[in-house]
């Protein structure tokens, strides 16, 4: 539980809608806490809200679309509440749900969000790119033959590390869905 919230400012301040309660305010580190986010929203909002953030909506848009209904606060309250949501257990067993159900859908997805975000930008590129065909680039600048081991070491070590991090998750090999998390 957040302690210290009379040194905090009211700009922090989240109150729950519809709810009549005179120690209505909670602080975006809240939303952290397992039995905060269960009392305040339902399963299938948090599974909706894993969805929208696993196929390329942002942080702030995909809370406030999702968990705003059910919310008075400043935009930034709810993207640091946000934040925290989503450094949490639950936030990660739903996410890790909504990945493994989206499946082959989730490229598409990406690239949707990516060619919506970047419209304008692309059509000025096009733009650019013309206007700057007839340069010359120095040989520097192009791709080196030790560029594509660079690129592959990277890429092994992430896989590593990534492959020791679901190990480690799962112990003895096995996911633990039953296992209490925090706030339980």
């Amino acid at each position: 539980m957040t302690t210290g919230i009379a040194q905090r400012s009211q700009l922090e301040f989240i109150r729950i809608r519809e709810c009549d309660d005179a120690r209505n305010t909670l602080l975006p580190d809240d939303f952290a806490s397992r039995p905060v986010m269960r009392a305040i929203t339902t399963p299938h909002d948090r599974r909706t809200h894993a969805t929208l953030r696993a196929i390329g909506f942002g942080r702030f848009e995909s809370f406030a679309a999702v968990f705003g209904k059910y919310l008075i606060a400043a935009p930034e309250a709810l993207d640091a509440a946000a934040g925290h949501y989503e450094g949490s257990s639950l936030f990660e067993a739903e996410l890790l749900f909504a990945l493994g159900t989206l499946g082959g859908k989730r490229d598409a997805e990406l690239d949707a969000r990516v060619s919506e975000l970047t419209h304008h930008a692309s059509d000025v590129a096009r733009a650019v790119s013309m206007a700057l065909s007839d340069n010359v680039y120095d040989k520097s600048l192009h791709r080196q033959p030790t560029d594509s081991l660079a690129l592959g070491g990277i890429l092994n070590a992430h896989a590593a590390e990534l492959e020791e991090k679901d190990a480690l998750g799962r112990g003895d090999g096995t996911a633990h869905w039953d296992r209490k998390l925090e706030g339980e």
